[in-house]
């Protein structure tokens, strides 16, 4: 994909994780689910690009590769569309992931399982585990449709949570060292030199302890997979 549509699509995906990450979704829709500092931004990769890619026939249909034996997980998404102008798809990419986000039509319970199969499109995104996406796109104009698919490097359980709620023990996006109790080569934050003051009375300089300035609230790594 170009560097826009990585953007958008991106973007899409770690403002949802955001909204589930600090209880900032319609609990009338998606129940009780909990807070969780221990949600971390997704990176997008090639590979996962190039199954998605493997997974839209050529008359936008999805074609029988099995992403779940790869134990990974994809979400898929099918409009009509007799003409499409390239300068608007990213539209659809956002488009997609409303969807996949209306997926949702059973409230989640107080520790976030995933007991409704029909809600797997919103399970893929949100799954904590998974680190790492990939999406592909298809504009079929003999059947007047686009399709767009998007594999996720990880593939959540149902019957289990979807991610670590918020707990006594600190996990998670609270310091860099409760993120890698989490996701080992993470961080919660970044240092920042704040400069130079004059320290009182002596008129001497001295720097400023470096500050640590909060990434979150999700976490960020380097690794693509959680142990």
């Amino acid at each position: 994909l170009p560097e826009h549509l990585k953007k958008a699509v991106i973007d899409a995906h770690n403002t949802l994780r955001e909204k589930v990450a600090t209880q900032r979704l319609n609990s009338s829709i998606f129940g009780n689910l909990p807070g969780t500092k221990s949600m971390f931004k997704l990176k997008y990769d090639s590979t996962n690009e190039a199954l998605a890619t493997a997974t839209i026939a050529d008359d936008c249909s999805r074609t029988s590769l099995k992403i779940n034996a790869l134990n990974r997980a994809q979400n898929f998404y099918t409009t009509r569309l007799p003409d499409l102008e390239e300068k608007h798809i990213d539209d659809y990419y956002i488009i997609a992931v409303d969807e996949w986000t209306k997926s949702v039509t059973k409230p989640f319970d107080a520790n976030a399982t995933w007991s409704n199969r029909a809600a797997a499109p919103f399970a893929n995104m949100i799954y904590y585990k998974t680190l790492t996406f990939g999406c592909s796109h298809r504009h079929c104009p003999n059947e007047q449709k686009l399709s767009i698919s998007c594999v996720y490097g990880a593939r959540p359980k149902l019957g289990e949570p979807l991610y670590i709620k918020n707990s006594a023990d600190k996990r998670g996006c609270v310091s860099d060292q409760t993120c890698q109790k989490v996701v080992s080569k993470s961080k919660c934050s970044f240092t920042k030199e704040e400069g130079s003051i004059e320290t009182p009375g002596n008129y001497s300089f001295s720097s400023r302890p470096l500050a640590a300035i909060k990434i979150g609230p999700l976490c960020e790594t380097d690794a693509i997979t959680v142990d």
